[in-house]
């Protein structure tokens, strides 16, 4: 007689301030803020604390998930975690995003950045809040199993921003860069019609 072993899974979908039909605060959010997403992990635990927990972001949700792994290392709570598309270095992020016909307004960003995102946050400056939201020079303080997916042409994340090198000195960490996929594309086939190749990575 076969057994079969049933396993639950429960999804949990984390939506940022005025997103998703969440109430937008006189606080917005922002890549390098994690405390938002550390109330949702402790709720989680909380309320399923011998459940295995995997959290993943992408994009700017990355960047957050990326950041509060970083911070908390082996006290995040998660099993492991996957980030899809994220701007690694936002300093060279900006300046590919700023290229002449890159983005008709990305000549705004940092002053964007320096007049209101920085000052939500209390930073002095867009350049001490890129510097915290930045995500290559934390790739060492990861102590949870992490897979990272991202494209060699995407323009939020320019390829030599990448910490490939940096990557290779912390085995909790695995960075796939595939040559095309754009920002959150990666679409395979003439007429993609199935799971892509984020999926079947994420499965």
């Amino acid at each position: 007689m076969s057994s079969r072993l049933s396993i639950s899974i429960l999804t949990v979908v984390f939506n940022n301030r005025g997103n998703g039909g969440a109430k937008l605060t006189p606080r917005t959010y922002c890549a390098a803020d994690t405390e938002d997403l550390q109330f949702i992990v402790s709720q989680i635990k909380q309320r399923y604390p011998d459940a295995p927990f995997i959290g993943v972001g992408v994009s700017l949700g990355g960047m957050i998930l990326f950041n509060y792994l970083a911070k908390t290392g082996d006290k995040c709570g998660l099993e492991a975690g996957m980030i899809v598309s994220v701007a690694w270095n936002v300093f060279e992020s900006v300046l590919e995003l700023e290229k002449p016909g890159i983005n008709r307004h990305a000549s705004t960003i940092r002053e964007f950045d320096d007049r209101f995102t920085a000052k939500m946050f209390g930073y002095d400056s867009w350049e001490a809040y890129y510097k915290e939201a930045c995500l290559h020079d934390k790739v060492h303080a990861l102590k949870v199993p992490v897979l990272c997916l991202n494209a060699a042409d995407d323009p939020f994340s320019p390829k030599h921003a990448v910490p490939l090198k940096e990557a290779e000195e912390n085995d909790n960490i695995a960075i796939i860069l595939t040559s095309r996929g754009g920002h959150i594309g990666f679409m395979e086939g003439l007429i993609p019609r199935h799971a892509n190749y984020m999926d079947r990575n994420f499965c």
